[in-house]
């Protein structure tokens, strides 16, 4: 018996206008699975309400996961517009992408709604394609009445549903749609639009009222983004509009916020109470306006990124670059957000990756030194290899001795013919099985013995390195460090360089580590295998 799923949806616009209920959709899908003969577990009965523009939406993610885990071998949807309903005009054709992705795992998909061919034929793209255009019409009806709808109450001085009710400073009032102040919570608003004008950072009010043990909106601490958010917000000065932003879908069905053209805006009167005068914002703005702003230069690239770990506490190390001059790597454990629990201190960036890929570099050009670590990591799986192949040569010659003394039972009559079906279709499955994995091992064997006689090629590919080195790209380095699977590990007195190297292990001291010291600095230092840092 195949085994499927069901996929019902609703959102708040379709149970504005009286839509199909989960209960109904999941209860008519399930006929048509008794319908198809399929077998649905409760586990992959998907059920949830939300915005079927939105194709990144976590029941969907869910469905086409069982697609793709072939866990399934069909899925049921009510309609059409239950899988899709387009948010711009020409974006119709975006349900046969969803389509192809379960086909493309061999998934049938089939409707409830009978009018929905599930047949492949010269008309069916087309008629499914007219269906998704039909349900984006749908949608974008109902939302052009529900935002007539919101604009006639801004307009009568009424907050419309969804437009802003949580704000810091205030509290919204459900029977006359509107805001009231917050005393609590305006004195803040208050003190922060003062510290603005009188040159304030930014940075610096944000701590100032975590130090005070001040909770934000959400009862958490309070982060500069939030405070900008804030002294910026007209809101405070006592005007309100709908309209300000608009939420989107680009082309790859995620959702952002855009701002619209001022003269789309609709102005709230009475909406919202003034904690603030109009002077004081504008003096806000000004204050702001005048400070010296950060000049935005292209960030650094960090060539150990993701390869660069703290020997103290283990946590990665991450790059950073202070008074976009200084490029350091440090770990966020030693910063006083997180208890300072670690005492790694900062590493001066240019001159580790400088070490690190100069040593890289130097292995890359040895070919002496790559022979022999594949030699001695061939050597290594070579008796894996061959213990491997016996036993399933073994396991081979069973399940063909298994096969012959079946033959010999239903030659006399012991065994009928289904069981006798059934049991050497069994055994060909594992013996295919194993003969695959046969296959594999003889593949990887020819491989060893085809590097350990490569010599001459490789030498020809480190002296092309060697030739290239100086010349490779930031993102040329980064693909040779993954391809040797590099780690850099950061100690108070030294630093580890692993990974598939010649070298097991790697290191530079540390001149002048400290424990909570700003940087410290390198000196060249043994290497195991009689390599060295120069």
């Amino acid at each position: 018996m195949n085994t499927g799923a069901i996929y019902a949806r609703v959102s708040t616009e379709d149970q504005a206008t009286g839509g199909t209920s989960l209960g109904t959709q999941v209860q008519k899908a399930m006929l048509k699975a008794q319908e198809l003969g399929w077998n649905v577990p409760e586990g992959y009965i998907i059920t949830e309400d939300h915005s079927g523009k939105d194709l990144h939406r976590p029941g969907l993610k869910k469905a086409l996961e069982l697609a793709r885990s072939r866990s399934i071998t069909g899925i049921i949807f009510f309609t059409l517009d239950r899988l899709y309903r387009p948010d711009q005009p020409g974006d119709e054709w975006r349900v046969f992408e969803v389509l192809q992705r379960f086909q493309d795992q061999g998934v049938k998909v089939e409707w409830v709604d009978a009018s929905i061919s599930s047949r492949e034929g010269p008309f069916s793209g087309v008629m499914m394609y007219l269906d998704s255009w039909r349900a984006g019409e749908e949608r974008r009806k109902i939302i052009e009445r529900t935002v007539r709808g919101k604009k006639a109450r801004a307009s009568e001085g009424r907050m419309p549903q969804g437009t802003g009710k949580g704000i810091f400073g205030y509290d919204y009032d459900v029977i006359t749609k509107t805001r009231r102040i917050n005393e609590a919570q305006a004195s803040t608003v208050r003190q922060l639009f003062d510290w603005t004008t009188q040159g304030y950072s930014i940075h610096g009010m944000a701590k100032k009222l975590n130090g005070d043990g001040i909770q934000a909106f959400s009862g958490g601490r309070w982060h500069p983004l939030t405070i900008r958010r804030i002294v910026t917000n007209s809101v405070y000065a006592g005007q309100s509009f709908y309209g300000r932003t608009q939420r989107v879908v680009d082309k790859d069905g995620k959702s952002h916020v855009r701002e619209t053209p001022r003269s789309q805006w609709i102005e709230m009167p009475g909406v919202t109470p003034a904690i603030i005068t109009d002077d004081k914002f504008q003096a806000a703005q000004a204050a702001l306006g005048g400070t010296k702003r950060r000049v935005f230069s292209e960030p650094r690239k960090n060539l150990l990124s993701g390869y660069i770990h703290c020997g103290v506490c283990g946590h990665r190390l991450t790059g950073s670059v202070l008074k976009q001059k200084y490029a350091y790597y440090y770990c966020r454990n030693n910063w006083e957000r997180y208890g300072h629990t670690c005492s790694q201190g900062y590493v001066k960036a240019p001159e580790l990756e400088a070490r690190i890929w100069q040593t890289v570099g130097d292995i890359l050009q040895n070919p002496d030194l790559i022979l022999s670590e594949m030699r001695r990591s061939h050597n290594q799986s070579l008796p894996h290899l061959d213990e491997t192949e016996s036993k399933l040569k073994k396991e081979s010659a069973s399940l063909a001795e298994q096969e012959k003394r079946l033959v010999r039972l239903y030659a006399l009559g012991e065994v009928n013919e289904m069981f006798i079906l059934q049991e050497t279709r069994t055994l060909k499955t594992r013996q295919d099985a194993a003969q695959r994995h046969l296959e594999e091992i003889r593949k990887q064997r020819l491989q060893i013995m085809s590097l350990l006689d490569s010599q001459a090629r490789i030498t020809e590919a480190c002296q092309l390195v060697s030739a290239n080195l100086a010349r490779l790209t930031f993102d040329q380095k980064r693909l040779a460090l993954e391809a040797i699977k590099t780690e850099v590990w950061v100690y108070p007195d030294r630093v580890e360089l692993r990974g598939k190297l010649p070298t097991s292990s790697l290191t530079i001291a540390r001149t002048s580590a400290s424990q909570h010291g700003r940087s410290c600095q390198f000196q060249p230092a043994s290497v195991h295998r009689g390599m060295r840092v120069r």
